[in-house]
């Protein structure tokens, strides 16, 4: 059994109604701005967690709001620069308030320097281990903080993440689901067990961190999303093609948040498996109707 003390210690502190979407999901925030915000509340919660884990009811005013805000701002972290990566390396215009959708009639349209196309995976890289000492209160955030500012510039500071109550999504970031996936997973006898995780993003991106940050993994994550995106594929970049190749002789683990009907997970796996070598596939929630059948789900229900 994987023990809560596993979990990344931002997850231990957050508290909520796990049934909803909770309405702190609900933001519209410039990245620049969020990133400092972010930095600025896990310096906060940092100084206190210690005493708060000890005795939860020594908590200062204004503790637990604070641990949800910036539970629920981590994702932005990597997605606006995720989408930033996407539009240099497709072809994309670049617009601080629009997510453009990726296809034939799309791609190609702005040619943008390859040094921007370079920086950009860089910079999503180093989002992803930003985002991964935040979830962990890592004293080393700071440090990982200047680093993507430093490799983003002033590109996407103004770029405005917009996020919206979403209650599958929020179900799926309870630590506790979370952390009865990590120990199917981590028990399990078919195989080795996975050294790095892929999540679809957007909808992943959150639990993605709390699992892999649990389990100790690699993270990566491909943009696929078919309905909020209305991608009919993952976004697949050069950039994505040579991080997944040089880690083909590793076990991965392919990641939702949820599976619902099971069409995304199913595309997901069928795209994105023949670029790997072991491949097993999980989610956070599966409804029992669903076609797919994940190898490992943390909760099964009927809604």
């Amino acid at each position: 059994m994987v023990e809560r003390d596993r979990l990344p210690l931002l997850a231990r502190l957050v508290y909520s109604d796990w049934d909803e979407g909770s309405e702190a999901m609900g933001f519209e925030e410039p990245w620049g701005l969020l990133l400092e915000k972010s930095l600025d509340l896990a310096a906060r919660i940092t100084e206190n967690a210690p005493s708060v884990l000890r005795n939860p009811a020594s908590a200062p005013a204004g503790f637990y709001r604070d641990s949800l805000e910036l539970y629920v701002r981590l994702p932005a972290i990597i997605n606006v620069v995720l989408n930033w990566k996407i539009c240099l390396e497709q072809g994309l215009p670049l617009h601080p308030t629009r997510y453009f959708e990726v296809n034939e009639s799309t791609r190609g349209k702005d040619l943008h320097p390859p040094e921007d196309v370079r920086r950009a995976q860089e910079a999503f890289l180093a989002a992803l281990a930003l985002a991964g000492a935040l979830v962990a209160l890592d004293p080393q955030a700071p440090v990982l903080g200047a680093r993507l500012r430093l490799t983003t510039g002033r590109d996407i500071g103004d770029f405005v993440f917009t996020s919206l109550p979403d209650k599958y999504t929020w179900r799926a970031c309870d630590p506790a689901k979370i952390l009865t996936l990590a120990a199917r997973i981590e028990t399990s006898r078919g195989g080795d067990p996975p050294a790095f995780l892929v999540g679809a993003a957007h909808g992943s991106l959150l639990p993605g961190l709390v699992l892999a940050g649990t389990l100790g993994l690699e993270l990566y994550y491909l943009r696929f999303s078919m309905f909020k995106r209305k991608d009919q594929v993952p976004v697949v970049g050069d950039s994505d093609l040579a991080w997944l190749a040089a880690r083909r002789d590793r076990p991965a683990l392919l990641f939702d948040e949820d599976v619902a009907k099971g069409r995304t997970m199913e595309i997901f796996r069928s795209e994105v498996a023949p670029l790997l070598g072991e491949v097993a596939t999980a989610a956070v929630i599966r409804h029992g109707l669903s076609a797919f059948r994940p190898d490992f789900v943390g909760l099964q229900w009927f809604d």
